[in-house]
């Protein structure tokens, strides 16, 4: 009588960083038969940002002319000063009264302008100021600062001194032609300090100058020129009762962003279709 001897063989495999184990068994009386089994398991991980950003100017964007009465729903905060061009009393514009109406309402906000809402080069409050963290902006929770921060140039330059980097996203007194660099480094400073990764693609800003608004082309961040209904007659280059809810359009992902100035075919004033 022939005496059945018990094999066992393990087989240690590697599939992906999943382990399966292979057992193979030897039957007696003559007849050997060997059957292997194994597990594999494809796992996939995707990753979704959803992170966004709107950046915006603060002049003839989010206010309007201060003696333009005839700037249709636009909003006068009487006994509050607009120090800019000329002065006069904060007038707000028809987008600033209805963010919440636009796609950035998803989006954290930040602030690039060329003035200083108000305030002085040390950074203190403002009537304005105030008014636009917390009645337009939506306050620290979309800004994560309430701090104002003064931009650089570097020495002999218009350009952005490579020593400044941004501590806050609301930032004043930045060179037109080169906010497209203050908004790279508030983008740094979201990651860097509160861990929230924004692709370029998903960077909008808004301005009235087209000047302010070119110099994105070439970023990937999308840059759209507002105000374009009306321009003001007395200054060049300006727009006289800011942006309007209808101007704030969030263009399709793209790695080349999108750069949208007055007159061009994605850029209008009101509209109840958009098509992009």
């Amino acid at each position: 009588m022939q005496q059945s001897l018990p094999c066992w063989g393990l087989v240690l495999a590697s599939v992906l960083g999943l382990m399966a184990v292979a057992l193979s068994g030897c039957g007696g009386g003559g007849d050997a038969g060997t059957t292997t089994t194994v597990t594999t398991t494809t796992v996939t991980t995707t990753t979704v940002n959803d992170n966004c950003l709107c950046v915006y100017d603060i002049d003839r964007t989010m206010t309007g002319g201060q003696h333009n009465d005839d700037c249709e729903n636009t909003t006068v905060k009487p006994g509050v000063v607009d120090s800019a061009y000329g002065g006069g009393t904060l007038r707000l514009s028809q987008l600033a009264t209805h963010m919440n109406e636009t796609f950035c309402r998803k989006c954290f906000h930040a602030v690039v302008t060329r003035g200083d809402a108000g305030g002085d080069a040390g950074g203190h409050d403002s009537q304005e100021r105030l008014i636009l963290l917390n009645e337009v902006l939506g306050g620290e929770s979309a800004t994560f600062s309430k701090e104002w921060q003064e931009w650089k140039q570097g020495p002999g330059s218009q350009s952005q001194d490579p020593d400044w980097k941004a501590t806050s996203s609301l930032v004043f007194f930045t060179n037109d032609g080169h906010k497209q660099e203050a908004v790279k480094s508030i983008v740094q400073w979201f990651l860097d300090s509160h861990n929230k990764l924004i692709l370029p693609y998903h960077v909008h800003f808004f301005d009235d100058r087209d000047d302010n608004v070119a110099p994105f082309s070439g970023t990937g961040y999308n840059a759209h020129q507002i105000s374009c209904a009306g321009r003001d007659e007395k200054i060049r280059n300006i727009g006289k009762c800011g942006a309007t809810q209808w101007e704030i359009v969030e263009c399709p992902p793209s790695t080349q962003g999108c750069n949208v100035l007055c007159g061009s075919a994605r850029s209008y004033s009101k509209v109840t279709d958009i098509t992009v």
